[in-house]
Parts: C-alpha cells; sequence; structure tokens
C-alpha cells in the first residue's frame, strides 16, 4: 500500500497521519512527519525523530533530527553531530559531523569544521574543499580557493571545467540550498564594501528566519552561535572587529535556561545581529 502524508487540526492541534491509498487514515498522530522512502519514514512525536516501517512499528533509535533514507541509509542528528544510519539494522555510521547531505550516486556529502568532503558507504573520506555539491551523471561539482570546478568518480578535476569565482557567483552559492556552506570560505575583506553589502542582505534574510524560530533555548542557541560566528568571518571587515563580535556573542552563548535567561539569550542575539547586519544601511529589524 501506498502512503501520503495528511494534517489534520490546527495551530498547536495540528497532527500529522498517513493516508492510505484505500482512503483510510494511519498512524498514532504525529508533531511531523515525512513520506516513506525505501521503506520507512521519518516522524517527530514529543521533540525526538525515529523512523516507522509501512506497518508503523517504530524502528532505530530517538534522533533530535532525521531525513528520508537515499540510497539504503539516512542522515539523523543527535546532539550537535550527524551521522548515517542505515535502513538493515539502524545502526549509526560516521564519525560525527557538523552537517551532512543523504547518498547521491554513491557518495554523500559531510562537513567537519569549514572543511567539505565526500564518503563513500564505507565511510571512508574523498577529498577536501569549501563547497560541495551532489554528483549527478557521474560528476560532482566542488568549489576551492576561489574556484569552482568538476571532479569525476574518482575526484580528478574534469580539464576545462575550472572557473574562477566572482561576487555574483559567491551570492548565487549563498542563494542556493543545495550547497553544503551557502557561504563564502573567502573573508569579507578580500571583498568591496558593495558586495559584502550585498552579501549581508542575503545572509541577514536567511538568518532572520531562524531567528524567529529561535525560543532561547540553551541547544537552539548552541546551535546558532556557530552559525553567527560562520557569518561574523564572512562580514566584519577587519580581524578587531571580527574579535569584538566574538565576545558579543558569548553574552548570549551561556547561562541557564529559565524564563529569564532564554529572553535575555533571544534580545542579546538580536541585538548583536542587527548591529552586524544594519550597521551600514537600516533596513529592517530582527523580528
Amino acid at each position: 500500500m501506498e502512503f501520503d502524508v495528511v494534517e489534520r487540526g490546527f495551530g498547536e492541534k495540528r497532527k500529522y497521519y498517513f493516508k492510505g491509498s484505500d482512503g483510510k487514515i494511519y498512524g498514532e498522530g504525529y508533531d511531523y512527519a515525512y513520506n516513506f522512502h525505501e521503506g520507512f519514514a521519518a516522524v517527530k512525536k514529543g521533540g525526538k525523530w525515529y523512523f516507522v516501517d509501512k506497518d508503523f512499528n517504530p524502528h532505530g533509535e530517538v534522533y533530535d533530527d532525521a531525513n528520508d533514507f537515499s540510497e539504503g541509509f539516512a542522515v539523523v542528528r543527535k546532539g550537535y553531530e550527524y551521522f548515517f544510519v542505515d535502513s538493515k539494522d539502524f545502526k549509526l555510521h560516521g564519525q560525527g559531523y557538523d552537517v551532512a547531505r543523504g547518498f547521491s550516486e554513491g557518495f554523500a556529502r559531510v562537513r567537519r569544521g569549514y572543511t567539505c568532503y565526500f564518503v563513500d558507504k564505507d565511510f571512508n573520506h574523498y577529498g577536501e574543499y569549501d563547497t560541495v555539491w551532489d554528483f549527478n551523471g557521474g560528476f560532482a561539482v566542488v568549489e576551492k580557493d576561489g574556484h569552482r570546478y568538476q571532479i569525476n568518480r574518482y575526484f580528478e578535476k574534469v580539464p576545462g571545467s575550472d572557473q574562477i569565482l566572482t561576487e555574483d557567483d559567491y551570492i548565487e552559492s549563498i542563494e542556493n540550498d543545495d550547497t553544503m556552506l551557502r557561504i563564502p570560505a573567502i573573508p569579507a575583506f578580500f571583498f568591496s564594501k558593495s558586495f559584502v553589502k550585498k552579501l549581508k542582505g542575503v545572509v541577514y534574510k536567511h538568518f532572520n528566519e531562524e531567528i524567529k524560530k529561535f525560543d532561547g533555548s540553551k541547544d537552539t542557541t548552541d546551535s546558532l552561535a556557530k552559525m553567527m560566528e560562520a557569518i561574523n568571518k564572512i562580514i566584519c571587515y577587519k580581524q578587531a572587529l571580527y574579535k569584538q563580535a566574538l565576545r558579543k556573542q558569548k553574552l548570549y552563548n551561556y547561562g541557564g535556561d529559565d524564563k529569564v535567561a532564554k529572553k535575555a539569550r533571544k534580545n542579546a542575539l538580536k541585538e548583536h545581529l542587527n548591529e552586524l547586519f544594519l550597521k551600514d544601511d537600516d533596513d529592517g529589524k530582527a523580528e
């Protein structure tokens, strides 16, 4: 039987179920759910994710986040680290990555620190790049040291594919959700002020969307702090400004999890965000 995810209810009472090809509703009412892929669906309930089969039996552990299966593996998050689980025994694979994407043509994209690379299904590492895209038709696009080029399945550069990146290429990378980093690896002081202004506008729009979801909890704060550190490196023109930004970042990176601390963290984060992004042009405020 085939299933599609359906929603029932509104607001806080909204729940997700599966509608079978027989027209009946299945599942126990999840906080969120993805459609089935390779026999399993990722569902969320009580703030945790797990997988269910088509009889709606649970499989594997509970995770902080989970994604669809692709080529026998799914990306999951435990704490701040991403791993892969296989669809046979749901064991965790990989070294614990900062970012990970699903498999495509036998390879998956992962990032640790500011270095991106590929892993095969034995979780061997290949290449070191600033940004990477999925394999498609036997080739993948990568960026390294201001160059974008194609590689083949042996991780060799395709002759004639090398491209020296421009400012517009970096803007395109940021706006493209399929990239691994979506931000330039080169510090902002290499770019003109006009470019950095354009860059700030694009990143501000993305980060302000994240701010709206931020509830002030410590886990969320740590995750946003990692993003903010990367953004600091891009938009701060000089090293002194970068260090100053990091000092201010600490204001919302510590504390307890009571209501007062959550509110203080959220306010400090908004002030920091607005100061970084709107110092030159006051065209909005973090919501």
